[in-house]
């Protein structure tokens, strides 16, 4: 059977009344907002060789960092 990949990642986009960039965990809540969401890519691999299997990932990989991207910008707006 030809598998399929699934890519799964949870972003998260936290801001501050000051706009400054923060690392995960260090915005107290009363101090701005956070919005998170998660993303899923099922791609199939077209079939069942390693390479075929890659090529999925890597497929994945790049619509999903695509589709956070877009969320990142949209969300700033």
């Amino acid at each position: 059977a030809v598998p399929d990949v699934v890519v799964t990642a949870r972003a998260q986009l936290r801001s501050t009344p000051e706009r400054r960039a923060a690392a995960s965990g260090t915005i107290r809540p009363e101090e701005g907002r956070s919005v998170e969401r998660v993303f899923t890519v099922t791609q199939p691999a077209g079939d069942n060789r390693v390479s075929a299997i890659v090529a999925a990932f890597d497929t994945a990989t790049r619509d999903i960092n695509t589709q956070i991207a877009d969320w990142t910008i949209s969300s700033a707006n």
